[in-house]
């Protein structure tokens, strides 16, 4: 179950619709922090600070989406907008450097390209149990719930 940042509540259907010159990013971890801080933290930088760390496998990268990627839909029934993403796959994900993917962190890049961690605005985090061997490694984020 994704764990929504406290921060993005009010702002997760704006940003994933992905405003003009901004992305939605994200980030593979190899080391997670807590449900109850990702709920905490505003930025992405702030995962890294309290402990979380990046995947460093090799061919290691940060997919972005922009709003042709993202679907965001109304659930009349549940009252609620639901953001769905697609499929990501990293072709060659590992290989001389291998590790596990247990967490996938999810952020609103304001510009396209800025790669400042403390501008980042964590929507929320995700967890797997994935790990990388040199093949192609897939993933689907889970759908984000707004009420």
């Amino acid at each position: 179950m994704p764990v929504i940042s406290n921060y993005a509540k009010g702002e997760l259907v704006t940003w994933c619709r992905v405003p003009s010159g901004s992305s939605i990013l994200v980030v593979c971890m190899k080391a997670a922090v807590s449900d109850a801080t990702a709920q905490d933290t505003q930025y992405l930088q702030g995962l890294f600070d309290a402990g979380g760390a990046e995947s460093t496998f090799t061919n290691v990268i940060r997919p972005t989406f922009g709003a042709s990627d993202i679907t965001v839909t109304t659930d009349l029934s549940g009252n609620q907008k639901v953001v769905s993403f697609p499929k990501i796959t990293i072709p060659v994900a590992g290989g001389p450097v291998n590790e596990s993917v247990v967490q996938f962190a999810i952020a609103w890049q304001p510009l396209t390209g800025v790669s400042n961690d403390s501008q980042c605005q964590l929507i929320a985090t995700q967890t797997n149990t994935g790990s990388t061997n040199g093949a192609a490694f897939s993933f689907q984020l889970q759908a984000l719930t707004a009420k």
